[in-house]
């Protein structure tokens, strides 16, 4: 397949909420338990990730309500670093809604730094449920001892992983569960040396993805000068090089890396990590664009035309296991949801699954860089501490606001050049009514959206076709379905195609 370009950011957006919205209906009425447990935890990473791009409320909603559900408390039935998997996104609630409690992360991570043995991540699984929680407690609590910690698990599970007691008795022949020559890594100390059927290594397709995918997760929060860093970086550079090379045709990895046509179905929990992973690289600097980009538009095809159905069910996902022999799941679930059941969704289409879509999504999102953040803004007026550099600021959880309708803000581009959609984000998903008009000159002005009778609530996604201009304006002419005199706007980004 020969794709070298991304979709519009509209498109992105709108494919990975479809996922989204499909999904968290079912959270309430889910059998599938612990409910704060790696599965469930890594999906609302997935929606965490999904909120900070689409601003969209009734996600931060969600994740809240699914920590509160949780008594912002970790599993008391899984392994630790499983259990600690809900923390991250505990944290990263906390740092937008202090309501969200870390007093029981807290002593978890006090207890891990001080006395967790470092030969506990003995398979490669736990680096993407633990190592993320490492450098946000460092930041937290200014201890850096959390960081040398961390890079303690992750240098001991690389290099000396195979010599795990899960392996007491038996000889490896090496040490790590990385293995230099092939750029990959094994699950555990038990696949060390193991073949196939076919006399091929066993590099599981989802491990390597929570490792690559852990890789990512790190470097979006460690400090630039923090003296491990090259090895993280140097691990996502040397994975995705050899990760590119074995990327099927239809943008997928299969289950096994080594041995693809042993396990041919498309999987998609490794491509939705792997996606990722090497999108956060491109958009970090760490990736050459050039060379990488044509990668991620061919997973992210692969996993909107074969994975994502139209009703936003996630297909070709693995089930829980710990290599590539673990079944895939079809189409559709085997039963449907329903307001009072949620079927067999969360078993069919397993919650760690969507995560990973979700994170890809939200990554490639990302990606697809809004043309006004950051640029000149005028308004006709704003409230003292919300100035109208707030809806440009690519900061969902700030906002421009003013009083009475109708209001504007103008943003300046900087040059013509060709626009093609827009994203609004209202705050607490008011339903705003809306124009968005063009300019090449800041004096004649086309109509590029008229949402003047909305009654949609939520963050809007426009399309309008190419056009040039460097100025675009949005005006808010009222609200559906609420008191509010306020205009407040958390963010308006314009995108080109």
């Amino acid at each position: 397949m020969t794709l070298t370009a991304l979709p519009r950011h509209s498109t992105v957006l709108t494919d990975t909420r479809r996922a989204a919205d499909y999904y968290r209906q079912t959270f309430g009425l889910t059998t599938l338990k612990p409910a704060n447990g790696w599965s469930w935890s890594t999906y609302t990473q997935g929606i965490q990730a999904l909120y900070r791009q689409s601003g969209d409320q009734r996600f931060l909603d969600d994740n809240m309500s699914w920590g509160r559900s949780a008594l912002w408390a970790i599993s008391t039935i899984q392994t630790n670093p499983d259990t600690v998997k809900a923390g991250q996104t505990y944290f990263d609630l906390q740092a937008i809604d202090p309501a969200a409690s870390l007093t029981g992360m807290d002593a978890t991570m006090s207890t891990d730094l001080a006395s967790q043995p470092i030969s506990k991540y003995d398979w490669i699984d736990a680096l993407f449920m633990g190592l993320g929680n490492f450098p946000r407690w460092a930041v937290r609590t200014g201890n850096q001892a959390y960081l040398a910690k961390m890079d303690q698990l992750y240098s001991w599970t690389r290099d000396q992983g195979g010599t795990s007691s899960r392996c007491a008795g038996r000889t490896v022949p090496q040490p790590g569960l990385y293995d230099v020559a092939s750029g990959l890594w094994f699950r555990d100390c038990t696949y060390v040396g193991v073949r196939d059927v076919n006399g091929r290594p066993v590099f599981w397709g989802r491990g390597n993805g929570w490792v690559i995918a852990a890789m990512a997760e790190v470097l979006g929060r460690l400090p630039a000068t923090d003296p491990h860093r090259a090895k993280y970086v140097a691990m996502l550079t040397s994975m995705a090089a050899r990760l590119a090379a074995v990327q099927g045709a239809d943008g997928f990895w299969r289950a096994s890396l080594a041995d693809p046509a042993l396990y041919p179905d498309p999987e998609t929990s490794g491509t939705g990590l792997i996606t990722f992973a090497i999108a956060y690289g491109i958009g970090a600097g760490i990736l050459d664009r050039t060379t990488y980009l044509p990668v991620v538009a061919r997973a992210w095809h692969g996993l909107t035309t074969l994975a994502l159905q139209p009703n936003g069910f996630v297909a070709g996902c693995q089930a829980a296991g710990v290599d590539p022999r673990a079944p895939f799941i079809g189409k559709a679930p085997r039963v449907p949801p329903s307001p009072t059941t949620a079927g067999t969704v969360n078993v069919d289409s397993p919650p760690f699954c969507v995560g990973a879509f979700l994170l890809a999504g939200s990554e490639v999102a990302r990606l697809t860089t809004s043309l006004s953040t950051g640029r000149p803004v005028a308004a006709t007026s704003a409230q003292v501490g919300n100035e109208p550099a707030r809806a440009v600021d690519g900061n969902v959880t700030t906002r421009w606001s003013a009083k009475v309708f109708p209001q504007s803000i103008t943003v300046d581009l900087g040059s013509i050049v060709a626009v093609s959609n827009s994203m609004v984000v209202t705050y607490l998903d008011r339903a705003y009514r809306y124009r968005i008009q063009t300019s090449v000159d800041g004096l004649t002005w086309q109509l590029a959206v008229d949402r003047t009778a909305n009654t949609l609530r939520g963050t809007r996604l426009d399309d309008f076709g190419t056009r040039p201009a460097r100025y675009v304006r949005l005006t808010v002419t009222g609200v559906t379905a609420d008191p509010t005199t306020w205009v407040s706007i958390q963010e308006f980004a314009v995108y080109g195609g």
